[in-house]
């Protein structure tokens, strides 16, 4: 599988190449263009995913633990039973996305856009919800414990 990585203007500046899912563990793909890419049961665990569009991708039941995720798009993609445990998803937008099953424990979530996500049976402990968005115009306060 080669992945590339394309900048603003659709031109490539990094290729990925992976015989593969299961070889993307702390992979660099900052800025990629993943929209709708099928990485159902991928292993992106400790990958640099900065920035990078993976609105509409299956991730479903994929290994994300410890990504870095800050500000990418991951508008109404498949979460499902994913293990986001210890990711950094600051500023990133979750809207619509399927959570369904996923572990975010310890996730960073602060200030992320998490408009009608789905979190039916989603392990939410020890998580940051500090300035994330779950309605429109509202925004999750810091909690003291």
């Amino acid at each position: 599988m080669i992945i590339e990585i394309k900048n603003k203007s659709g031109i490539v500046i990094h290729t990925v190449t992976s015989e593969y899912y299961d070889d993307l563990e702390q992979s660099d793909l900052r800025n990629a263009n993943l929209y709708c890419a099928n990485l159902y049961c991928a292993n992106l665990a400790n990958a640099d995913l900065r920035g990078a569009d993976l609105s509409c991708a299956n991730l479903s039941e994929a290994n994300l633990s410890g990504a870095k995720l800050r500000g990418a798009k991951l508008y109404n993609a498949n979460l499902r039973y994913s293990d986001l445990n210890d990711v950094d998803l600051r500023e990133a937008d979750l809207s619509c996305a399927d959570l369904t099953g996923a572990d975010l424990q310890d996730a960073n979530l602060r200030d992320a856009d998490m408009r009608y996500v789905n979190l039916r049976e989603a392990d939410l402990t020890d998580a940051n919800f500090t300035g994330v968005m779950f309605f429109d115009g509202w925004k999750m306060k810091k909690v003291s414990k």
